[in-house]
């Protein structure tokens, strides 16, 4: 019988001024983003990203990746 095992997180205290910064920066990703059309769910990452960096911890789940995304395809004929 295998014992199970149990994993703890925890986060630090986030500066109000890292909170300000990291809020400021992201809003000015996703104007910049959805200005040059992004898909939201990368947008999304991309804010994710940026606020771990600054020590502020985003549930993974917060990204809500599409079920799937339309390509086109080009086919060249002879």
């Amino acid at each position: 019988m295998e014992k199970e095992q149990t994993t703890f997180t925890y986060q630090y205290p986030v500066s109000p001024a890292a909170m300000e910064s990291a809020t400021n920066a992201g809003r000015l990703f996703e104007r910049i983003m959805r200005s040059e059309g992004v898909p939201p769910h990368e947008i999304a990452m991309a804010v994710r990203l940026l606020f771990q960096q600054a020590g502020i911890d985003i549930p993974e789940y917060v990204v809500k990746l599409p079920a799937y995304e339309q390509y086109t395809l080009d086919i060249v004929t002879r």
